[in-house]
């Protein structure tokens, strides 16, 4: 079997932060329509996160790769503190916002191991 072409697609980071997104997008698709706003700023965040770790994993210098993983963790920031307002507002079940939120925390600490 090859080994991916693509550096992102060895990490475990980048696999847990595209979990993370396709559960992002489920529970924003299950958002009441007041909350709309909220679920885009959920999805985009998991998106920039998932974007920057691919971008930095295929970066060749360390500055640049840094820079990416760095904001990728800001990103997973974000995520997590939409996740805590679809808590405060009752907006999804509590099932899939502990799933949302294990995914998160494993592609968080492991693009944290990364910044080492």
């Amino acid at each position: 079997m090859n080994s991916p072409l693509f550096l992102h697609e060895r990490l475990h980071a980048y696999h847990f932060a595209r979990r993370f997104y396709c559960t992002a997008r489920e529970i924003s698709r299950q958002l009441p329509r007041g909350l709309a706003d909220l679920g885009d700023q959920l999805t985009r965040a998991a998106r920039t996160s998932c974007l920057a770790l691919a971008e930095g994993a295929n970066a060749r210098s360390v500055r640049i790769k840094r820079t990416h993983f760095e904001r990728c963790t800001a990103s997973q920031g974000e995520s997590a503190a939409c996740l805590d307002q679809v808590i405060d507002d009752d907006a999804a079940p509590q099932a899939l916002i502990h799933r949302a939120r294990a995914e998160l925390e494993s592609a968080t600490r492991l693009t944290l191991g990364l910044l080492r």
